[in-house]
């Protein structure tokens, strides 16, 4: 969209008496959530431990030697040209497998005497240069070998030959990088039996636990796979099948990946799936769903708009898809919510939705955040983790430009206002900017207050509007084009939007990019009714010195009058500003930055009709959510009118309308209950709407809000019940919320009733945590059962924590050696559960066990987990 500073000042002629309503005071701020995009809280390393200040590992300085320990990207030390990749699984259970791995290297310029390769737990048997046997040292996390003469360019010049070094190597269940899921069994009448699985992530490095490599993002090279295992079983990696055979009773499936990139995109998947194929029309891209047995139909539905997305994307970047293919793996155990594996991006194992639940939600967000990484993070990739956000920043603005795409402006805006949540915790005094080197781990950089998904996202809508359409795509498809198939720091990027505009942006990305914080602003609105001049005024409240002085932000204040409306410019350079504008009559709405120019948390006094009138007809849904947020601060009979009428309205965004319910449910006064009863008594049907309605009722009387709750989930008259399934969970939780105890039958018939992702027996079973007896445990426990969802399961274990309080001593014992036996479970998930439940309920029988799991563990997660458990033993 264009700027609106841009010729938008229409001309006002009418005077109308000011109302003199008290003024509203509000505040807002958005809490980013994870929503659909897991990746977004769960893709940081697991807790291995880490570096501290002293090792030259982490931390920005050393008090006691002086030094600088900043994280830089390792020397890549030679040119990486391509990797082949010989794998063979003699079976899918045992956790072990034997590689022979071919790199293709070439000097650069310094001679190189040793090559080191990152190589965590592998068991080297050889190594080859050239064909000849090489000297080589493998100390559990490096492997070095050493060249009999440096590889070194030729002294006339030119460029010098490859060299091919091959290592044969085996692992042993890795502890990390490549995770193996063990066979599960059939549950009559909730999953069927499921054959065993291995899946790899390698983001941020841990690829080198399960083959050797340079495992840093300043490297590219080709990659190829050949992967030999038993018949039956899927293999899938990145780029095009090349070959794919059976020999006997097993099987073997080469694929290659013919363009260079980056060490931890390699992926590997092996199960058995079932191929939802989609159709491309507008892309030509070939592409598969790779779906849990039975559920190709809904993976085909869940993914449909896979094809518009990458149309979309092309003519945003400037570039047709770049890669063989564009497959999607729905895999069992996975830790993050999608990972964008070069052609083959890997799917949490709910990412496949059913009839109901594609009528409840959409998982749009996920699958536009991944599939635009194959742009932003494959085809140009993050030089090293400090600039994470050029990946991550621009795959969350992706899925931003799909909802404009998809859902046109308003769904755009939804998307900004979440993204602009990060302000609230993006403070000056942070130890850390977005864009620094300093980490413990290199995980840490996905998870700053100043994280760089939702920031990276606003960044890019803040350069949108301040540079127009026109010149930010212009600019956007300019870096594309200069970096494909390689590595950019956020300079590179700045350099690209400065030539594009002419504009001199260093300000701009210093003070995003590489200072912490965003402004903490107040401003106030006064009308004059004498002079007519509206006159608005701004301080920027956050902590302000000489590391992070005041910041330069656009805050243009939009009026409204019965002659129309104006955008007025205002500039903030320093602490305070001012602005003032004369009108032709009163306003009638008045909203400061309307269009999010800036990031930051703002508190706004002006008076309430004028939040009423942007709630009304504010320039954009951003506003208008705003407005209500405001609204929702101070019950007035005005603005619960106005909340209630919006939440009745079937014809606004569904967005408003959950926040109107919300809104109305944080007054808690007699009238908004009222209000939340008669809503919940009318028939509303957005669904999503509908649910909010229903969780609102925890607000409202427990003898209305629980009649209301139980009928739902068993009508009076006999009927099946509310059919949608976020209703359901909504209702249960609003029993739990009023401790309806004697909803009891009611909540435990739910147990079993099937749902996405378990989500009415996981809210079920949270209920019985706190309400249950000992007639509920073995109902808990059946939802610990291995085959259920694995991020279902530990729900169950922290019910049955919450439970065994309140057992007999014998019944107690019984729970605890129940969670004892989870310890071994294959799923992680449960197992670390398990040892948490046992460490809260004080289990001192497992002492010994958790003894010899912090010291004898050869996971150094599990360790240091074995650890806090035996502290809270001993506590």
């Amino acid at each position: 969209m264009d700027n609106p500073l841009i010729a938008r000042v229409l001309p006002l002629a009418l005077a109308i008496p000011l109302l003199t309503a008290a003024p509203v005071v509000w505040a807002f701020g958005v809490t980013t959530t994870e929503e659909e995009c897991g990746c977004l809280t769960h893709r940081l390393e697991r807790d291995r431990p880490t570096a501290g200040p002293g090792d030259g590992k982490g931390g920005a300085f050393d008090a006691v030697s002086g030094r600088d320990h900043r994280n830089f990207p390792p020397d890549p030390q030679v040119q990486f040209q391509r990797m082949k990749l010989a794998l063979r699984f003699e079976d899918m259970t045992s956790g072990r497998f034997t590689g022979t791995e071919t790199l293709t290297i070439a000097p650069i310029g310094v001679p190189v005497q040793a090559l080191r390769l990152d190589a965590a737990g592998m068991k080297v048997t050889s190594v080859t240069v050239d064909g000849s046997n090489a000297e080589y040292t493998n100390d559990g996390e490096t492997l070095s070998i050493r060249f009999v003469q440096p590889l070194a360019p030729p002294a006339s010049g030119g460029q010098a030959p490859a060299t091919t070094v091959v290592i044969a190597y085996a692992c042993d269940r890795p502890v990390d990088g490549l995770t193996f899921s063990a066979p599960t069994p059939e549950i009559v009448g909730t999953v069927q039996a499921r054959g065993a699985e291995v899946h790899t992530q390698g983001q941020t490095e841990t690829n080198h636990y399960w083959f050797p490599i340079h495992d840093f993002p300043n490297v590219r090279l080709a990659t190829e796979m050949i992967v030999d295992v038993p018949a039956g079983f899927q293999v899938s990696s990145n780029g095009a099948l090349v070959k794919h055979e059976t020999r006997g009773d097993r099987e073997i499936w080469h694929w290659n990946q013919e363009k260079p990139h980056v060490p931890y995109l390699v992926s590997l998947v092996i199960g058995d799936f079932d191929h939802a194929e989609l159709p491309s029309p507008l892309s030509g891209v070939s592409m598969t769903v790779w779906a849990p047995k039975g559920r190709g139909e809904d993976a085909k539905a869940t993914y449909a708009r896979t094809d518009r997305m990458v149309a979309m994307f092309e003519r945003v970047f400037g570039q047709k898809y770049p890669w063989a293919r564009y497959d999607q793996l729905v895999v069992r155990n996975f830790g993050a919510g999608g990972m964008e594996n070069t052609s083959a991006t890997t799917m949490q194992p709910s990412a496949v939705l059913d009839a109901t639940a594609r009528s409840e939600q959409d998982l749009d967000g996920l699958i536009s955040h991944e599939l635009c990484h194959q742009w932003t993070g494959d085809l140009i990739t993050c030089r090293s983790w400090a600039h994470i956000w050029l990946n991550e920043g621009w795959a969350t603005y992706g899925s931003t430009l799909w909802m404009e795409e998809r859902d046109g402006a308003d769904g755009y805006w939804d998307a900004v206002l979440g993204n602009a949540g990060v302000a609230r915790g993006d403070v000056s005094t942070a130890p850390e900017a977005m864009c620094s080197p300093v980490y413990m781990n290199a995980g840490e950089t996905f998870g700053r207050s100043a994280n760089p998904y939702p920031k990276g996202a606003s960044i890019l809508h803040m350069l949108r509007r301040m540079l127009g359409d026109k010149v930010f795509f212009a600019g956007v498809q300019s870096y594309f084009a200069s970096h494909a198939l390689g590595n950019a720091e956020t300079y590179d990027f700045r350099r690209a939007m400065e030539q594009a505009s002419g504009l001199g942006l260093e300000w701009f990305f210093d003070q995003w990019c590489f200072r912490p914080g965003s402004p903490q602003v107040k401003a106030k609105c006064v009308y004059d009714t004498a002079s007519r001049v509206l006159t608005v005024t701004a301080e920027q409240t956050q902590q302000i010195d000489a590391r992070t002085p005041a910041m330069h932000i656009s805050i243009p204040v939009w009026v409204k009058t019965e002659k129309g409306d104006v955008l007025i410019p205002m500039e903030m350079t320093g602490r305070t500003g001012t602005v003032s504008r004369t009108l032709d009559a009163p306003p009638v709405a008045v909203w400061v930055d309307p269009y999010l120019e800036a990031l930051k948390t703002i508190e706004v006094t002006q008076p309430e009709m004028w939040t009423l009138g942007t709630l009304r007809s504010g320039p954009t849904h951003a506003a208008k959510r705003q407005a209500l947020a405001a609204l929702a601060k101070t019950e007035s009979p005005d603005a619960r009118t106005a909340l209630l009428e919006t939440a009745r309205n079937d014809s606004l965004r569904y967005s408003l309308r959950i926040d109107a319910v919300n809104g109305l449910a944080s007054y808690g006064s007699k009238a908004s209950q009222e209000a939340i009863l008669a809503l919940a008594r009318s028939p509303i049907a957005d669904v999503r709407v509908r649910a909010a309605v229903i969780g609102a009722l925890e607000k409202v009387p427990a003898a209305d809000a629980v009649l209301l709750c139980r009928n739902l989930l068993v009508p009076p008259n006999g009927g099946a019940g509310e059919a949608s399934y976020a209703v359901r969970v909504q209702a249960i939780e609003v029993l739990t919320a009023h401790a309806a105890k004697d909803a009891i039958d009611t909540v435990r018939a739910q147990v079993a009733v099937p749902s996405h992702n378990e989500s009415i027996s996981t809210s079920a079973i949270r209920y019985l945590a706190k309400f249950g007896d000992a007639s509920d445990v073995a109902r808990i426990e059946s939802r610990t059962a291995l085959g259920l969802p694995d991020r279902v399961r530990p729900s169950a274990v922290n019910a049955l924590q919450e439970l065994a309080p309140r057992l007999t001593p014998e019944e107690r014992t019984q729970v605890e050696t129940f969670l004892t036996g989870l310890l071994d479970d294959p799923e992680e998930r449960t197992a670390m559960a398990a040892g948490g439940a046992l460490a809260e309920l004080k289990c001192k029988a497992v002492t010994a066990r958790f003894k010899a799991i912090a010291e004898h563990h050869r996971d150094p997660s599990w360790r240091k987990r074995a650890e806090e458990w035996l502290k809270k033993l001993a506590a």
